[in-house]
């Protein structure tokens, strides 16, 4: 049968929903019986297809049945691989065998991830990291990523700006999907944009759409003193407020 996944956006409109970006890109995915590893998935794949996954540039397990609940060193034979995509799986941890020297995009989105790790040898030539539905919280582990221009984190769980903020340190960002995360709360994704181009200014493109002069004077009008406080530097304020009033009484 035909399913159509994948969240990547490629233009400056939001995708709305799993069949829209291939419907746009002209493009549908046949799901092919995997396995639960991506050994069994390649596997599988191999003898469907009659092809071997050493010769591929772009190679996609999305959707497997049954999905695939982990990540394996079999990975390690995609050597030509340039477009590697486990979407709409289970998968729960990234691998830490990355070693694909050629890799640009890399899509895991719709899996149970949380947390960003193993791309220390792709770093140098990543270009898109695909991440959307999952579960992270913290946006560490992408310091080796300088060439990522493409990073979408929709609908997971990052709750706090200090987190947003490290993404300034990706020198090459300059499309981000961040929306329907809880640090957005109750503001829309027009009203949030000066918040997110406070912290990370050298984007283009903000949640599906062009990020325009006027946002970004704005972000620029945003007093330090008005950026809301994470959890923890509230209890440190708090922390030090008290210890000041016992300085006081003795």
């Amino acid at each position: 049968f035909f399913f159509q996944a994948e969240d990547g956006i490629r233009d400056v409109e939001r995708s709305r929903g799993l069949g829209d970006v291939y419907k746009r890109q002209g493009l549908t995915l046949v799901i092919m019986k995997g396995g639960k590893t991506c050994k069994e998935s390649i596997d599988g794949w191999e003898k469907n297809t009659g092809l071997k996954v050493e010769d591929q540039e772009t190679f996609k397990l999305n959707a497997q049945v049954p999905p695939i609940e982990k990540m394996d060193d079999s990975l390690l034979r995609l050597k030509k691989c340039r477009v590697l995509s486990l979407s709409s799986n289970v998968i729960q941890n990234m691998s830490t065998a990355f070693n694909l020297k050629n890799l640009e995009i890399l899509s895991l989105s719709r899996n149970q991830i949380k947390r960003i790790q193993g791309l220390d040898e792709v770093g140098p030539t990543l270009k898109e990291l695909w991440l959307s539905y999952n579960s992270i919280e913290k946006l560490e582990g992408m310091q080796f990523c300088v060439k990522l221009t493409t990073l979408y984190l929709s609908h997971n769980k990052i709750k706090v700006w200090d987190e947003v903020a490290k993404l300034s340190q990706l020198p090459s960002l300059k499309d981000l999907l961040l929306c329907e995360n809880p640090v957005y709360g109750d503001k829309d994704k027009e009203s949030i944009k000066p918040e997110v181009i406070k912290r990370v200014p050298g984007l283009e493109i903000l949640d599906g759409k062009v990020v325009t002069e006027a946002v970004r004077k704005e972000a620029k009008e945003i007093p330090v003193s008005c950026t809301p406080l994470t959890l923890p530097t509230r209890r440190l304020v708090q922390i030090s407020v008290v210890a000041v009033s016992l300085t006081k009484k003795q």
